[in-house]
């Protein structure tokens, strides 16, 4: 779907909605700004693993509020975004972002949503926002039940690193062969609607460049963000660099 709608006055609002299967969505919109009397873009899908590629614009500092909601359902998802955020470097607007809704059972430990674009929080940008049922708590976590190599932790503002020592001294990079110890760590030390970040090394070269951040519910979700690399959790709207919000 193309669309050349600026948004930026009422009635300009794309809606898109799909049911169970594997469905690919692509919405290009490159004009596409909003602002306090503009439009919204919603996009839900239901089960499946979905492939959304999304383009817009830059979004106004004063956008509407649910300016872009993304609820991909459950499945393994994969959500490409090109977009800048909207915020001014004083009145700090959560709205001038995307929102991606995540429901306890929609984006499981072993079959985790990927966002690829995701846009961490600048000097005059807001963060794209992670909303979890129930209302995520940046976590501050102490307890330590080993699990498996992963025995100790430290926490940085939400954001966790490991070690294979009884002691933390020294971080371990996260990878594909360590990931699943991390989260059941996660699992058995963390509070119902805790939420960690942890940055991860997809590729395998001893580099983290990824995040994945993880929530404690009924059913636990990770979500995978794609070549960020979060340096802090904030509950709600941010501009501090580096940020990732959640709610």
């Amino acid at each position: 779907m193309a669309t050349n709608q600026v948004g930026d006055a009422t009635g300009e609002h794309h809606t898109i909605n799909t049911g169970d299967g594997k469905d690919t969505i692509t919405l290009t919109s490159a004009g596409f700004i909003s602002g306090s009397s503009g439009s919204k873009i919603t996009i839900g899908t239901d089960a499946g693993d979905d492939t959304l590629t999304i383009s817009i614009g830059v979004i106004a500092d004063d956008a509407i509020a649910g300016v872009l909601t993304i609820d991909m359902g459950a499945g393994a998802d994969t959500v490409t975004m090109t977009k800048t955020n909207g915020g001014d470097g004083g009145t700090i607007n959560v709205s001038s972002s995307a929102l991606f809704s995540i429901a306890s059972g929609d984006s499981l430990i072993t079959a985790y949503d990927k966002i690829v674009g995701f846009d961490m929080a600048g000097s005059s940008d807001t963060s794209d926002v992670l909303d979890f049922a129930g209302t995520g708590a940046v976590t501050d976590f102490t307890q330590s039940t080993d699990s498996g190599t992963i025995k100790s932790h430290t926490l940085s503002t939400g954001v966790a690193t490991f070690d294979d020592a009884a002691t933390f001294d020294t971080a371990l990079v996260i990878n594909s062969g360590n990931l699943s110890d991390v989260t059941s760590y996660l699992a058995a030390n963390t509070a119902t609607n805790d939420v960690t970040a942890f940055t991860y090394d997809r590729d395998g070269d001893g580099t983290a460049e990824s995040t994945f951040v993880f929530h404690n519910t009924t059913i636990d979700s990770l979500v995978f963000l794609q070549d960020v690399v979060g340096t802090t959790l904030v509950a709600g709207a941010s501009e501090t660099a580096g940020a990732i919000s959640i709610a």
